[in-house]
């Protein structure tokens, strides 16, 4: 899953989910607002890295914004040769996402917390109700709790993570 926001949490970009299937049967059933990616392994590539980075330089181009954008140094990070005027990609030094990423310094663990509460509340509810097999959960679903948690992440909490 990739994530994004500004400084002050006012602005997040859609969640971008990767996954392995090209064209998952679920995809129609996808909320508005996520992005979905099929590749190999479900992992970031350059390629999609690059692709995303292609539409958010056509975003911010539209609406005529400069942004700076920090990234990690994980491989797939490529910053592409063709430039992206106004999209400025600036790789934070190794081994220092943990201490210095912003996103890292609070805004997953909040999202992933959040997700996993829905889980928990949908599990109970599920057994309450006495279903079969409270665990088996539709990935449709599961990308409904991402989003609605991502949704409801205060900007407060986003500001903090600076």
């Amino acid at each position: 899953m990739v994530v994004g926001t500004n400084a002050t949490g006012s602005e997040k970009l859609p969640l971008l989910i990767l996954g392995t299937a090209k064209r998952p049967r679920w995809l129609r059933d996808k909320p508005d607002g996520v992005d979905y990616k099929g590749v190999g392994k479900g992992w970031m590539t350059a390629a999609v890295f690059s692709d995303w980075l292609q539409d958010l330089e056509a975003r911010m181009a539209a609406e005529d914004r400069l942004i700076l954008l920090l990234v990690d140094n994980a491989p797939s990070h490529k910053v592409p040769e063709k430039a992206t005027p106004h999209v400025r990609v600036v790789k934070l030094p190794p081994n220092t996402t943990a201490a210095i990423q912003p996103m890292d310094q609070g805004v997953i663990a909040t999202l992933k917390a959040r997700v996993m509460d829905a889980q928990t509340e949908a599990i109970m509810q599920a057994y309450m109700h006495g279903e079969e097999d409270p665990h088996q959960i539709k990935l449709a679903q599961a990308l409904q709790w991402c989003k609605q948690a991502w949704d409801d992440i205060p900007a407060e909490t986003i500001k903090h993570c600076w």
